[in-house]
């Protein structure tokens, strides 16, 4: 589960909607729908606003992160990225790849 899966699913226990949270911690109703997408990760002065709002710590909000969760996580991530972006990134993986095989060798 994502930071963002996590606040969609505290937010719907409560029965708010997006513009509900948004009213009670003063952080703009499409940011708050990027959080819940994970297109946007929040800061920690926002954190402990929502937190504040929910009447909970900002523990509420730690997920434990199996490697299945960690993987989906960063899945979920890369779905956001732009195709500039992704030819970045692969170009660090390979980069990477490379300089771990020359260690081992």
């Amino acid at each position: 589960m994502t930071w963002g899966m996590k606040l969609r699913e505290m937010r719907k226990e409560k029965g708010w909607t997006q513009t509900d949270l948004s009213s009670r911690t003063g952080i703009s109703q499409p940011t708050i729908a990027d959080y819940e997408r994970d297109k946007k990760q929040p800061t920690l002065p926002r954190i402990q606003a929502i937190a504040q709002a929910f009447g909970v710590g900002v523990d509420a909000f730690s997920i434990p992160a199996t490697s299945e969760e960690a993987l989906e996580e960063i899945l979920s991530r890369l779905d956001s990225l732009d195709r500039g972006d992704l030819k970045r990134l692969a170009g660090v993986v390979k980069a990477r790849r490379k300089s771990t095989e020359e260690s081992s060798s």
